[in-house]
């Protein structure tokens, strides 16, 4: 069976919304070898185990997210998982 290295750059962006206290995180998936945006790649917010899917830019949203040190897990068939440490 093939080995496939999950190959890509994540930019996570997290926008505070000011009357509240949670924030919107916003991510981008990148394969790494063609530069090139990948789709229908799965993003697991960790404390709540959310799923969201990557659009045709490779772009995942979470709203709501609570404030605090938060895991995101990326991830797809083929590929290996990569988990992204952030603070909200």
């Amino acid at each position: 069976m093939k080995k496939m290295l999950f190959g890509l750059l994540l930019f996570l962006q997290v926008f505070t919304c000011w009357a509240q206290e949670t924030s919107k995180v916003r991510g981008t998936v990148i394969d790494s070898k063609s530069n090139k945006p990948l789709q229908d790649i799965s993003a697991v917010l960790q404390s709540t185990n959310l799923t969201v899917t990557t659009n045709a830019e490779g772009v995942f949203i979470f709203d709501n997210v609570a404030e605090g040190k938060q895991v995101v897990e990326v991830k797809s068939a083929g590929y290996n998982p990569k988990r992204f440490y952030i603070d909200v």
